[in-house]
Formats: structure tokens, sequence, C-alpha cells
């Protein structure tokens, strides 16, 4: 009687198994509920510029190509004294030497993949919200940018890519070819031009972290320069210098001083604001590689 009890339980298990191995895999990504408020709009654009927090919090834009350069030079902690001997494969796509993947080009790559995703559910869900027209406007304006700035930040990096414009919603739409580079610029401008339509100009009262119009024009200028599109370069920039609404602060050392942080966003256009606490979301040591002389002193709290 106990045998056949004991085959009852195998058999049992067997089809359950059976039954697991058949679902329908479905994406963990829930939006029927969510982009129905200026509240829900607010918040998803927080969670783009959130992507940059993580990126640069490990230094990868930076380390992953001076290090190996040998253009810093690191503290012998944790094994760093060793990443001037970094080596990556001839694709430029995964570090071979040591084993701290967040300061790596892969790092670069995966959190550059996941701001874009971000950016582009605000792109195609917030304009249906009703909200503040200005307000909905520069939220889209906005991650027009960053999928911008993710974009370049790939391209400079790994060159062809994969240019992603819609919310991945299927299995499917996750997966596509890479392009050439230069239809990767063509997405890259085309960004940063509807972002300049949709931005404010930047003013004093400006919410502190967010880009202006003025910051689209400027990126868009840079990566024209990237891909030596010289005379759109030229003309954005000039754009930027007319529209007086930037300057350069009094000391090139201001801008690594923390205390004077408010005081230099007259001069930059757009940064991460990151610190040496030991908050996990905005902690950074990239000042400790980066500042000038006397960093101690310069950027106590913050960089």
């Amino acid at each position: 009687m106990k045998r056949f009890i004991y085959i009852i339980l195998l058999f049992t298990v067997f089809t359950s198994c059976k039954k697991a191995l058949d679902e329908t895999a479905y994406s963990t990504i829930y939006t029927q509920d969510f982009y129905k408020s200026a509240g829900d709009a607010e918040a998803a654009i927080t969670a783009v510029y959130g992507n940059l927090y993580v990126m640069y919090s490990s230094g990868a834009p930076l380390f992953a190509s001076d290090w190996s350069a040998d253009q810093t030079f690191p503290r012998s902690v944790v094994g760093r004294n060793t990443l001037p001997l970094f080596s990556y494969d001839p694709l430029y796509s995964v570090q071979l030497s040591f084993g701290r993947s967040n300061e790596s080009p892969l790092e670069i790559w995966k959190r550059a993949y996941q701001g874009i995703e971000s950016a582009n559910w605000v792109i195609d869900k917030v304009p249906a919200i009703a909200m503040d027209e200005a307000r909905r406007n520069s939220i889209v304006g906005e991650a027009y940018f960053l999928r911008a700035f993710f974009h370049w930040m790939l391209a400079k990096n790994f060159g062809s890519i994969v240019v992603k414009t819609s919310p991945t919603n299927s299995i499917d739409a996750a997966f596509g070819k890479s392009q050439p580079i230069a239809k990767v610029y063509d997405q890259i401008l085309s960004d940063l031009a509807t972002a300049e339509t949709l931005l404010p100009d930047y003013n004093a009262g400006f919410v502190k972290g967010r880009v202006s119009k003025q910051s689209a024009q400027l990126l868009y200028a840079k990566a024209a320069l990237y891909n030596e599109r010289w005379s759109e370069a030229f003309q954005k920039a000039q754009a930027v210098i007319n529209a007086k609404t930037y300057s350069l602060v009094p000391s090139f050392v201001d801008l690594f001083t923390a205390a004077k942080k408010d005081l230099t966003r007259q001069e930059i256009l757009f940064d991460v604001e990151l610190n040496n606490t030991t908050n996990p979301i905005r902690q950074s040591q990239v000042h400790y590689f980066y500042a000038p002389l006397g960093v101690s002193e310069y950027s106590k709290g913050g960089a």
C-alpha cells in the first residue's frame, strides 16, 4: 500500500513540472495602472535620470578608458593597482583582466540600455497624460535628451550599436540589429533636435539637475563633432553662446568645491552630481582620481 502511494506522488511531481515548463513567459513590465497622472510622469522621468547616477557612481564612463591608457593612477586598494593593466577583447565589449566589471565597458553598455528603455517608456506614455502642458512637454523633452545621451555614450565607446526607439513590451521587441554609425548619429541628433523644441531655456530659478534647451543644443554640438558634422556643431554651439543664459565661474577650482555647487551651475549645462558619503545611490569616488591637487580640501561632501 505504501509503495502505491509513493508512485502516485512521483507521478504528480512529474506532471507539475511539465505544466511549469509549458507556461508562457510574460514580461515583468506592467504599465496598465501607471502613466496616468502628473505624479506618475514625474516619477518616470526621475527613474530615467536615476540610470545616470548608477552609471557614474561606478566611474565606468571615465575609468574604462583612462585607467587602461595610464591617464590616471588608481590607489592601491581592492586590487585597483592592477587597473592600468586593463585588457579588452578586440570588440571592446568585455573586460578580460580584473574582476570589477562595474568599472569596465560592460557597465556602460548595461546601464546605457537600461536608461534608453526607461526613456522610451516616458516618450511613449507621458504625452497622453492630462497635466500641465508646459511641464509635460519638458518631461518628454528631458526623455529625448537622455535617450540621445545614452545612445551617444554607447556610440562613442562601441561604434555600431543597436538603436532602440520604442519600449520593450514583448520578448521579440528586446532584440535588434546594430546600425551603421552614421545612422546611430542620425538618431542621436534627431532626438536632440526634438528635445530642443520641447525644453525651456535655462534661468536662475531652474530646477537643479534638470536639462535645459541649451543642454540639448550643447550635446548636439558635441555629438556632431564626434561624427565630423562641423557646420552643425558650430551652429549649435553658437546658439548656446548667443542665448547668454550661462557664464563661466570665477575659478576652475570652484567646479570641484562642494560648497560652491550652486554657483557652478551657472557654467555647467549638464552634469551628474555625486558625493563621497556612504549614500549608496549618489556615492562616487571619481573626484579622488580627477580633481585637482588638494582634492581632500575641495571634494569633501561632494564632487
